[in-house]
């Protein structure tokens, strides 16, 4: 999934590229993924779409590696370019005699570049090179020539450890490889909240951290050698099944230069990824069962921010366009790994105070393992805001309205100005003020926009508690199309009664009034 929502920036960013699949791909257009500061793994995703052809000609290799691009992708981009014209005839050999001759290491390095033929150099090679003292810039040249070596074999380790599973990693083992070697291991292991962090941060893959967690020793204290970074075979309680069913509790997550925050599910593996414009967080439920295409818990949150220039479209008419094509990228993305991907048609509505787009998804992986979810797609001031969430079907009654809670509670920036410019002019008064912060609460409720609707409230609140109760309250507003009125004002007894219309009836409500040194500042909710 990861991989996926990476790919779909490139959408977002690049769309006339990303939706040009019988098109040529010149250097120009590879030169702007380069300045938008994407990667070369999803550079090389990109350009290797079926039925995209990269077109390059002489001298757009080395432009590019000017503008950044790395040996990898000059790797892969280098059999699309026209071959340089090889001098036949440059061995070693040839090389050396050159050297002692006229000692011209610039023209020889030339020589060497421009050479079609590759250098395998022994140990022998490299004592005669040393020996005729060549300038290390034309051996770097030759090595750069040698054919590619087969890379070793990573180590199998006898004991399994912290340190042996991140050596693992880090000597390239794959992913199945190392989740094949802990597998072999038949007990549990003592492995806390802080040894998953630090896997994470060494690279080790989701699903061996869910396979981990899952085989936990529950009952038994940290030890000394768990403290060290080794991990210790336990031959006792095995994971409770029902992991997954217990109560849900919630934080607050707010990533520093995010730009955004959001309740999360607490307890959910969390990885960031930077790169460019771009910010992507996934979360996954550890205690859910692990899959080999699509996590049975998960939800993540997309920023994709534009160029300055391009910040002007981000109005509400172009809001549709762009969301479908943002699921048609996933859909696209799916379909590589095997997934059949729906969207549905989008709901309008409002997501952080703006207008915004929800599609209902379902997936079915190659297993048969059937998963439901949705995609909130939104403009914040200078990007694209996806926020996703996905659940093994079984699982789906137990928690939809958790992870939809979760979503609904995106808030953007500061608090948003009343959509009415008329309700920006407060009237004088303590009636003023109240009816002033009472246009802004309804509103805020209508718009599922917590900045705004914290902005009303008395300082002290529970961060976490209120905006779960803000989100339900704004769901049921919604889907019951319900009607909210003002009522009675009672300055002297602190409170503002409102009116609910909907199908069922009217029901009424209260809203108590904080005043600070004689001044009425806030809203209390009763």
């Amino acid at each position: 999934m990861t991989r996926i929502l990476a790919s779909l920036a490139l959408v977002l960013a690049l769309g006339p590229l990303a939706a040009a699949q019988g098109e040529k791909v010149d250097a120009a257009q590879i030169g702007v993924l380069l300045d938008f500061g994407y990667e070369t793994p999803e550079i090389v995703e990109a350009l290797g779409a079926p039925g995209r052809e990269i077109s390059l000609v002489a001298g757009d290799l080395e432009a590019l590696e000017k503008k950044g691009a790395d040996a990898a992708l000059i790797a892969f981009l280098k059999p699309h370019a026209p071959a340089p014209k090889a001098r036949p005839g440059l061995t070693l050999a040839a090389i050396l005699e050159r050297w002692r001759k006229d000692g011209d290491a610039d023209a020889l390095l030339a020589e060497v570049e421009a050479s079609g033929g590759g250098y395998d150099l022994s140990v022998e090679d490299m004592l005669e090179i040393s020996r005729a003292r060549l300038p290390y810039s034309i051996v770097r040249a030759m090595k750069r020539k040698s054919p590619p070596k087969a890379p070793e074999k990573p180590v199998r380790p006898t004991v399994l450890t912290l340190d042996a599973i991140v050596r693992m990693v880090h000597d390239g083992a794959t992913e199945d490889a190392v989740l094949a070697r802990l597998r072999e291991e038949t007990g549990t292991f003592p492995v806390d909240t802080d040894a998953i962090l630090r896997l994470e941060r060494e690279g080790v893959p989701l699903s061996v951290l869910r396979e981990l967690y899952a085989r936990r020793t529950r009952q038994a204290p940290p030890t000394e050698e768990v403290a060290a970074g080794t991990l210790t075979r336990r031959e006792n309680a095995p994971v409770d099944p029902a992991a997954s069913a217990a109560p849900m509790s919630f934080e607050v997550y707010a990533p520093r230069g995010g730009g955004f925050s959001i309740l999360s599910p607490a307890g959910f593996v969390r990885s960031e990824r930077f790169t460019g414009r771009k910010m992507l967080v996934q979360m996954v439920d550890p205690n859910a069962a692990e899959r080999e295409d699509l996590p049975d818990l998960e939800f993540s949150i997309l920023v994709a921010r534009s160029r300055e220039g391009e910040r002007g479209s981000l109005t509400p008419e172009n809001l549709e366009p762009v969301a479908r094509k943002i699921m048609d990228g996933l859909t696209a993305g799916f379909r590589q790994d095997g997934i059949v991907f729906i969207a549905k048609s989008p709901e309008t509505g409002y997501l952080a105070g703006r207008p915004a787009l929800r599609f209902a998804t379902a997936a079915t992986t190659a297993s048969g393992t059937g998963h439901v979810g949705a995609s909130h797609v939104v403009f914040g001031e200078d990007g694209v805001i996806v926020v996703s969430y996905s659940s093994r079907t079984e699982l789906a009654d137990l928690w939809r309205e958790r992870l939809e809670t979760c979503a609904r509670s995106l808030a953007l920036g500061t608090a948003r100005p009343v959509a009415d410019a008329a309700a920006d002019l407060v009237e004088p008064g303590p009636l003023g003020r109240s009816r002033h912060l009472f246009r802004v609460w309804k509103d805020s409720l209508q718009r599922f926009d917590w900045a705004s609707y914290a902005s009303t409230l008395e300082k002290g609140i529970d961060p976490v508690a209120t905006r779960r109760t803000f989100v339900e309250r704004a769901l049921e507003l919604a889907r019951r199309r319900n009607r909210i009125e003002l009522g009675a004002i009672d300055i002297e007894a602190g409170e503002i009664q409102y009116k609910v219309f909907g199908l069922e009836g009217k029901t009424t409500g209260r809203l108590g009034l904080v005043k600070t040194e004689g001044e009425i500042t806030a809203l209390r909710e009763n």
